[in-house]
C-alpha cells in the first residue's frame, strides 16, 4: 500500500497481517459419572466448538447439595477422577474447557450422585438351630460406606456339603434344608449398591436336629400277673441327636388315657415294670426320646391280664 500527495507516492508500507477471530470453548457434553470410594470418575465429550483456538485444558467441579465446592479435577484428556470426597455426601459434576482465550461455559450439572464403598461387615449376634434349619440374628453394619444397605447374604457352611444361603433384606434368616447331624457354621455379608461387605464373624457350629422317629418292634419279653417285661428296636432314625431316654405308657383304653410308667431315664431298649392294675388288659406303647424333642408314641400293644 502507498499514499500520495502533489510531491509524489509513498514508499509501499508493510502489507497488514491477518488476524484470526477466536473466543471461548463452548460447553463440553455428554458428562458421566462414576461414584467410587470417596472418589467420582468424570468422563464428556469435547465441545462442539473450540472457540477458533485448541482446546488446552479441562476442569471438572464436584459441587454438594447445599452449593458448597468440594472438589475439582484437571485434566488435558477428555476424563478425570475428582477425589477426596466423602461418602456419602451426594455430589453434581460440571464441566468446562479452556483455550487460549479463556473458560468456556460450563456444561449442564449431573445427576446427583453419590461417592460411596462397600459397607462394613455385620456382626452376628446370636444363632439357634431347629429341625434341618438354623436361625441367625445379626447387627447391621456400623458404616454402611455411604450407600444404604439393601440386602443381607447369610451362608451355613458344613464340611462335605453345599452351602446354603438366605437373602434377606432383614437382619434376621432362617437357613432351611440342612442335614440334621451336620455341625454348620453361619457367616453374613451387607450389600449395597457398591458390592457386598467383607464377611462378618464366624458363628459357633450348630448341629440341626429334631425328633427322632418312633421306636420299632414292641414287644412282651416275659410277664406275670404283676410283672411286665417289654423289649424294642431303636427309632430309624434318630434324626441328628442320639437317643437319651425312652417313656413307657401305659392305658386300659387302646386310644386314650395313656400315663407315663416311672422309670429311670435311660437309653437302654427294655423295660421292665409292676402291672399298675391288675386283672385288666393293658394297653403299652413307646416314645423316644432325643436332644431335640420326643418322636410320636408307638402302636399300643395289649398285655392281657393273664
Amino acid at each position: 500500500m502507498t499514499a500520495r500527495n502533489e510531491v509524489g507516492e509513498s514508499a509501499a508500507a508493510w502489507a497488514a497481517q491477518s488476524v484470526r477471530p477466536a473466543t471461548v470453548p463452548s460447553q463440553p457434553t455428554e458428562v458421566t459419572v462414576t461414584p467410587g470410594n470417596q472418589v467420582v470418575d468424570v468422563a464428556w465429550t469435547a465441545p462442539e466448538s473450540s472457540g477458533g483456538e485448541a482446546v488446552e485444558s479441562y476442569r471438572a467441579f464436584a459441587v454438594a447439595a447445599d452449593g458448597r465446592l468440594v472438589g475439582i479435577c484437571n485434566s488435558t484428556t477428555l476424563s478425570c477422577r475428582i477425589d477426596a470426597l466423602t461418602n456419602g455426601i451426594t455430589v453434581s459434576v460440571t464441566v468446562i474447557a479452556r483455550n487460549a482465550v479463556g473458560d468456556g461455559t460450563e456444561s449442564a450439572p449431573t445427576t446427583p450422585i453419590t461417592p460411596a464403598t462397600v459397607p462394613a461387615a455385620p456382626l452376628i449376634a446370636s444363632v439357634e438351630r431347629g429341625n434341618t434349619t438354623i436361625t441367625a440374628v445379626w447387627t447391621a453394619p456400623v458404616d454402611n460406606g455411604g450407600s444404604a444397605v439393601t440386602e443381607y447374604s447369610a451362608t451355613a457352611s458344613a464340611a462335605g456339603l453345599p452351602p446354603v444361603v438366605c437373602i434377606t433384606a432383614e437382619t434376621r434368616c432362617v437357613l432351611t434344608g440342612l442335614v440334621n447331624g451336620s455341625a454348620y457354621r453361619v457367616q453374613v455379608t451387607a450389600i449395597n449398591a457398591m458390592g457386598a461387605s467383607g464377611a462378618s464373624n464366624l458363628s459357633a457350629g450348630l448341629v440341626p436336629a429334631g425328633p427322632p422317629s418312633a421306636p420299632r418292634s414292641v414287644a412282651v419279653s416275659a410277664k406275670t400277673s404283676s410283672q411286665v417285661a417289654l423289649r424294642w428296636k431303636a427309632p430309624a432314625r434318630t434324626n441328628g441327636e442320639p437317643i437319651i431316654d425312652y417313656t413307657v405308657q401305659w392305658s386300659t383304653r387302646k386310644t386314650t388315657g395313656f400315663v407315663n410308667l416311672r422309670d429311670p431315664r435311660s437309653a437302654v431298649t427294655t423295660a421292665s415294670f409292676t402291672r399298675p392294675r391288675k386283672g385288666v388288659t393293658l394297653y403299652i406303647r413307646v416314645i423316644a426320646v432325643n436332644g431335640a424333642g420326643v418322636s410320636v408314641a408307638t402302636t399300643p400293644i395289649a398285655v392281657p391280664a393273664k
